[in-house]
């Protein structure tokens, strides 16, 4: 390509090898531009460091990582949190973006962009990976470039690790759609616990149909939010072999899926996906019925 890596040298302290899975090198890859001036790959705040897997670009104070293959030696460059195809990047094209990792709020997590995927938990916040919709490169060449690393994209971010989530896996947000005037669900509305294995039955979750929710336990509430599963319409709630997930709920940095029963009473049941090292489980193991 048009950029060579010219030389490694350090950059902020060097993380720990047996944590980040590299080798003990330095950790700053430098790139030589085709005018001669030298930059780094990534910001200073940040390491990129050279592994025997390809290069790990490790962000957000050494919470969060990912790894790019050893065929992108010299075709990407980094600049806050969005990555880009390199040879665009150096022609100003506005179409250079690849993706752009972005930690959100609950409410955050479901607005519109929503998140090509949810890559792990960082604190309360949700770590996202966003796809850029500005197109294409017009110029051929650039064009071939930018898709060939586009194609590669969904496999990098599943190697992403995040010390708030381990063993985490990401979560492709292609069959889900957030909450608008549109979208009918049959979860929406006030729910109250129904059974419970703390026997504590002072609860409830109320869906919104702009994609918010509460949770309310002993007096006390927390606020979230929600994403739709698009398969759930076609749920044929006569055959429970047939039914299945409604609906992704973030609260308080958990992550649970909520599976609707038509049944009598209709239920909600909630099962963690991944919750913080700090968090106490408010919804697994309990049913709510749909509030008279």
């Amino acid at each position: 390509m048009l950029l060579a890596i010219c030389t490694l040298t350090a950059c902020g302290d060097m993380p720990d090898p047996s944590q980040t899975g590299a080798s003990p090198q330095a950790d700053m890859i430098m790139l030589t531009l085709h005018n001669g001036s030298t930059v780094s790959i990534c910001d200073k705040t940040d390491q990129m460091i050279e592994t025997e897997a390809g290069y790990q670009w490790i962000f957000r104070n050494g919470d969060c990582s990912l790894t790019f293959p050893k065929t992108w030696e010299s075709r990407f460059i980094i600049r806050g949190t969005t990555v880009y195809c390199l040879a665009c990047f150096e022609r100003a094209e506005v179409c250079s973006s690849l993706f752009t990792i972005e930690f959100r709020s609950a409410e955050q997590v479901a607005s519109d962009p929503y998140p090509a995927m949810i890559l792990g938990l960082s604190g309360k916040e949700y770590v996202c990976a966003v796809y850029p919709n500005a197109g294409e490169p017009e110029n051929a060449v650039l064009k071939r470039e930018y898709q060939a690393l586009s194609a590669d994209c969904g496999a990098i971010l599943k190697t992403a690790a995040c010390a708030d989530s381990v063993k985490f896996q990401p979560i492709d947000t292609e069959i889900y759609m957030p909450a608008d005037s549109g979208v009918k669900s049959a979860i929406f509305g006030n729910w109250k616990m129904h059974t419970t294995k703390t026997g504590n039955l002072d609860e409830q979750i109320c869906f919104r149909d702009d994609g918010t929710l509460t949770f309310t336990s002993n007096g006390n509430t927390i606020e979230g939010s929600c994403l739709f599963n698009i398969y759930a319409a076609t749920y044929d709630w006569n055959d429970q072999n047939n039914w299945g997930e409604a609906a992704l709920v973030f609260l308080n940095g958990g992550i649970y899926r909520a599976t609707y029963y038509e049944t009598d009473p209709f239920t909600l049941d909630f099962s963690p996906i991944q919750l913080p090292p700090d968090l106490s489980d408010p919804l697994n193991g309990t049913v709510f019925a749909i509030a008279p």
